[in-house]
């Protein structure tokens, strides 16, 4: 009996403390639950009428308030407020972990939740007591996982019914007061306090790598073994691991010791570096290039603006390797078809495709473009492809391009008459553009690469003895 006294009283004591937040109104009740709230200290009295309740004010102002029957000064309602709140890294492209609110601080007025991210603004996940309550700031009504605000300064949420309102009164201090109805609701302020933007605790984390060899890896195609630890300031810390690593690049790329090369590495099991999604491999952008400090960060910040899919992350680190600093890096995901980078529910007939003006392994030369079409990581089948009668393997399929020429100037550089596009050297993800894409193959495409495992690519002549041109049947795959 005990423990259920104490769920009562603690019942009572919700409702009451309900309750008192609203004291100091008087309450107008109306059909259909409407209820409108006056401030206590603005009414002289009122009078129901058969039109209504009229609320005389100190002002001297008659506020009617139509088809209301009943005037009480005590609220007649439980006010609702949050069964949750919390912050979702799904939602929120540069947080990498959920930022939940503990039940003690919902049964507050203030809600203080310390977030860890570049960047204030922020999409909430909460959920209401009462199926029909309403959360609103002000005057716009907010949405679980879809309003984003700016939460440098605290936000007061008044949570309500859409019934319910509030009359405001507001004076300017020169002899003009403005009246006007906002919602009316239980009030909960959230604040929300970034480390990343304090001068004393946010501390640029700190990446040390040690190889086996001693060296510096000056190899783009061969791993060598080594161990990482991360100090993460305000971010997660990171215990010795054993890592391989390789350098990574193309114009970027210097085989000398000296040189900020670009790095990528893979633990032997998926991890998590500074609390972002685990994944097995990550890459360190070295930003050698004369302006290219800010470029990679503002490009993917760019694409997760816009809605783009699988955006990376961006964390400026300091990196030492052996002990020796190596300079200012950017730690990012490796992009791929991993569930860190391109997450795909159906991986079997997908391709990652990159845009680049190298055309050394190129599988989609397009002259008049001057871009050229690579798959950097094709699929590796199981077993041997067992090839279709009247088909044989090669290692390059050009294909023709369906669409004109653009001109960007006419005849007066006939050397940049026709577009071209900047060279991204990140896979799907240009370092200049910005733009995250996954190219999933259906179709006519996507059976190729079901039955081929997506190994082999095919030509075959067609009826003028020309190359073959792919083209994806839009009517099938459901688009139009």
């Amino acid at each position: 009996m005990s423990g259920m006294r104490k769920a009562v009283v603690c019942l009572v004591l919700l409702v009451f403390a309900s309750c008192l937040r609203a004291e100091g109104y008087v309450y107008v009740l109306g059909p259909a639950d409407t209820l409108t709230a006056v401030p206590d200290d603005a009414v002289a009295g009122w009078q129901i009428a058969a039109d209504g309740v009229r609320l005389s004010l100190v002002s001297g102002k008659t506020l009617l308030v139509p088809e209301a029957r009943k005037v009480v000064r005590e609220c007649p309602v439980r006010l609702p407020r949050f069964s949750f709140f919390r912050y979702n890294d799904k939602h929120n492209d540069q947080l990498f972990q959920d930022v939940v609110a503990s039940e003690a601080d919902l049964l507050k007025d203030t809600v203080r939740l310390q977030v860890v991210q570049i960047g204030r603004y922020l999409t909430p996940t909460f959920g209401l007591t009462d199926s029909d309550a309403e959360a609103w700031i002000g005057l716009q009504r907010q949405e679980s996982k879809v309003s984003r605000r700016n939460m440098a300064a605290p936000a007061t949420y008044t949570l309500g019914r859409r019934c319910w309102r509030r009359l405001c009164i507001e004076d300017d201090g020169q002899g003009l007061t403005t009246y006007r109805y906002v919602p009316f609701g239980r009030e909960v302020t959230v604040e929300v306090d970034f480390p990343t933007t304090s001068s004393t605790l946010a501390k640029v984390p700190c990446i040390n790598i040690t190889t086996k060899t001693g060296a510096v890896p000056l190899s783009k195609t061969s791993f060598i073994s080594g161990t990482i630890s991360i100090q993460g300031g305000i971010f997660p810390d990171m215990p010795t691991t054993d890592i391989l690593i390789k350098g990574r690049g193309n114009s970027s790329w210097s085989t000398s010791s000296r040189s900020k090369n670009s790095y990528h590495f893979k633990f032997s099991e998926k991890q998590k570096p500074l609390g972002m999604k685990a994944g097995k491999h990550w890459v360190l952008l070295g930003n050698k290039q004369t302006g290219s400090m800010l470029c990679n960060a503002v490009g993917h910040k760019l694409s997760a603006l816009a809605g783009c899919d699988a955006p990376c992350h961006i964390v400026p680190v300091e990196l030492y390797i052996n002990g020796t600093y190596r300079g200012s890096y950017n730690l990012t995901e490796k992009v791929g078809l991993k569930n860190n980078s391109v997450d795909l529910d159906d991986e079997s007939c997908a391709a990652m495709l990159e845009l680049d003006t190298y055309d050394d392994v190129a599988i989609f030369p397009d002259n008049a473009y001057r871009v050229s079409t690579k798959m950097p990581e094709p699929f590796r089948p199981p077993e041997p492809c067992q090839l279709p009668h009247g088909q044989r393997p090669v290692h390059q399929l050009r294909v023709r391009s369906s669409q004109k020429r653009l001109p960007l100037q006419r005849k007066r550089h006939r050397r940049r008459r026709f577009l071209r596009c900047p060279r991204p050297h990140t896979l799907a993800h240009g370092a200049h553009m910005g733009l995250g894409l996954g190219l999933r193959l259906q179709a006519d495409i996507g059976h190729i690469l079901r039955e081929l495992q997506g190994k082999v690519l095919l030509r075959q002549p067609d009826e003028q003895g020309q190359r073959l041109m792919v083209r994806p049947s839009l009517q099938a795959s459901g688009r139009r």
